[in-house]
Parts: structure tokens; sequence; C-alpha cells
């Protein structure tokens, strides 16, 4: 690609072309832009009929059928001046004004409820091109200028008519629109990889561990047998405070190499310069709130709140098998207190020997190693969409 400076050109560019990009009003290139009727008694239905597309399945550039909604005959042949056909855009009209999606071929002949359809171009134009259009932010600022309403934002079909888009060669549109295509498809894989091993993580905590009455798992690796015996978490961990290990100064850095800890979400605050770090692997453990984190590189913190946790017996209990032990046991949070010494150390869990131990805490281990790269590359991945949709777009 080749950077470009001058004047109603993008800062970026695919080779080989050049000329000036040329601001229109979208009522001069689609011969039709009209809101899909909008009904109030329509006949839905949940499970057969014609698709009825809603507000609610469109957004960020796509059409999602998480809440279909279907359409008996009769109603769907009233709605024929409103079927959306293939490479038509829709836009939300009213709530999250402005989010669009190109329709695709195996939603032809749909009916539509509550959005703005774009269709019917007069010249040759890439309906993908101007649905990532629409979802950068220049796009995104100037809809926001022409929409009405306070609690509820609408915009109307009359104003996307006035509304000025550049365009380019439809060439260039089209590597455009398969550019971003091919971005979205990699987040889509990413995605549902992400998304699928945090089901399958959530269902094998319920089958490797004995549930509640039980002193088996309904699944184990081979080789195994016998009961768990039940333990107090107190016995399990022994505890530090963090008070040599938190932070002097909050001015964080990137160019400096110590992370700064927390047990929440967030998980790396920041990055420190100084050296006062914890070096063994561990637990970080929030007194207040629960939340826990497995360690196992030198980390500083920044709260007292934090608790350190370590095994007392390497030779009885495995460390990461006691974080999932800790992180789904069903201890209540008791408003605005510390919880660790009255209320986690009695609370009592079922553990087999170190040996199965190892093997549960190696297999989650893996577990939770996928769904954190597949996590960091659909974030990788959406930046990337983010800076080329402020750079390609004049």
């Amino acid at each position: 690609m080749a950077k470009q400076t001058a004047s109603k050109v993008p800062q970026i560019r695919f080779k080989g072309f050049e000329e000036e990009w040329e601001e229109i009003f979208l009522g001069e290139i689609y011969k039709k832009i009209r809101n899909a009727f909008v009904g109030t008694a329509t006949p839905y239905y949940t499970q057969k009929g014609h698709f009825y597309l809603q507000s609610n399945n469109v957004k960020n550039g796509e059409i999602n059928r998480n809440t279909e909604i279907f359409i008996n005959e009769e109603f769907y042949l009233k709605q024929k001046d409103n079927w959306l056909r293939s490479n038509d855009i829709v836009m939300v009209q009213s709530g999250h004004v402005g989010h669009t999606a190109v329709i695709p071929d195996e939603l032809n002949n749909s009916a539509a409820h509550a959005l703005i359809i774009i269709s019917k171009p007069l010249r040759d134009t890439c309906s993908y091109y101007l649905n990532f259009y629409f979802q950068g932010n220049r796009a995104r600022r100037e809809l926001a200028n022409i929409t009405t309403g306070n609690t509820i934002k609408h915009i109307l079909a009359s104003d996307i008519k006035k509304f000025g888009v550049y365009f380019t060669h439809h060439d260039e549109q089209t590597k455009i629109g398969g550019y971003f295509r091919e971005l979205d498809r990699l987040i889509g894989l990413h995605k549902r990889k992400h998304d699928k091993l945090v089901t399958l993580k959530k269902a094998m905590l319920q089958k490797m561990f004995p549930q509640p009455g039980a002193t088996t798992p309904e699944i184990r690796f081979k080789g195994f047998s016998g009961d768990w015996m039940e333990n107090k978490l107190g016995n399990v961990f022994s505890y530090e405070r963090p008070d040599q290990y938190i932070v002097e100064s909050s001015e964080y850095s990137n160019e400096n190499r110590i992370p700064v800890l927390t047990a929440n979400k967030a998980f790396i605050l920041g990055y420190t310069n100084e050296s006062r770090t914890f070096n063994k692997p561990c637990i970080i453990f929030d007194d207040f709130t629960l939340e826990a984190k497995y360690v196992d590189f030198p980390f500083m913190v920044k709260s007292s709140a934090i608790k350190l946790l370590t095994i007392q017996d390497n030779k009885v209990d495995d460390l990461y098998y006691a974080f999932l032990i800790l992180s789904n046991a069903q201890i209540e949070i008791m408003g605005h207190a510390r919880h660790y010494i009255g209320v986690v150390q009695p609370t009592l869990v079922r553990k087999p020997k170190i040996a199965e131990q190892q093997k549960i805490g190696t297999y989650f281990r893996t577990l939770d190693e996928l769904i954190s790269k597949h996590a960091t590359q659909l974030k990788k991945l959406k930046q990337i969409k983010s800076a080329c949709l402020e750079k390609m777009f004049t």
C-alpha cells in the first residue's frame, strides 16, 4: 500500500490507485433509500415462516440471527415492496442508529422492520465498501449530527439521501471491501474458537469436579479412582500480605518492564520501573471482590487488598488445581469487607491426590492458554480493523 497526503484521498490505499475521491450524496448513487414498514400487530412466529429482519439483528456491519423472528405468508406478501434483495444495505433507524449490514444471498427476499433500506445503485458501486465506510469514525460522527431524539435516537431516510459519502473507482471500492471482509472473517474465526473454548471450559468445570453431595466427578482421567477428600482452603494455601510489593508511583509506561497487577478483569494496570517484585508462582486474590488470577512471572501490585497465595505443601497440592477450586468455589461476597481469613479459609472443597490434581491442572491450564491466545489475536485484529477504518477512508 502507498501512503497519500493530498486532499480527498485516504492516508493509506492500495497500489495502482491515485485519483482523488469524490463526495456524492447517497440519493444520487442509490435509486431507493426508504424506511422499511413499521408494523404494530405483526403476527410473529418463532420457528417457521419468512425471516423478518429487525434493528436488533444489525450491528457493527454484520447481521446476527441470534434473535430470529419469522412472519406468516399473508403478512410477508403485504411486505412485498420492502423485501430485501441480495447486496441491499440496511441501516438501523432507531436506537443504535447508523449501524449497517449487507444483505447476503441467503436472506434474499426477506422482510424487514424498522430499518432504512439502501438499494438499486444507479452506478457501479460495491455494497461492502459502503458498509465499511459507515463503520469509520468520520461517518459515525457525521451520522450523529443528523440524528434526532434524546433518550432514543432516530434517523430518517430523507436525511440519508442527503448524506455525503466519498466514493472512489469501483475497482478500489472492491479492493477495500474485500480487505475488510477478510479481516471480519478472521475476527469471526477467532471469536468462534474463543467462544467454543470458553463453553468447553465451563462444561468441563462442571463435569471434572464433584458436584454438591458427590465425592467423585462425572468425568476423570484414566487410571484414577477413589473418593476425593474434603479439606479447608485454609489448609491448602499459605498467604502473604503484599505490602513490600506495592508500587510507590502509579506513573506507568510501556517502556518499563515490571507489570503492576490487579486481580480484577484489567489484570495488568501498567508497567513500572520499580523492582521490589514478587518472584514465585502464586495466586493474587482480591480480599474484597474474591477475584483471583494465576501468575507465574515477577510482578508488583497497587493495592493492599491483594493477598498473595501459595501452596503450603507442594507434595500434597498443585497450585493451578488450587487456583481452579478457589476460582469456582461458591463463596458469597459479604459486602465491602475482607473475606480471606474469615470466609475463604474455612471454605470446604474436595480434592484428589496430587497426581490427579496435576493432570486436571495441566488440562485446564492448556485450555486457559488457548482461550487467552484467541482473545489476544481477536483484540489485535480488532485494533487493526479500527486503525484501517481510520486510515483507508477519506
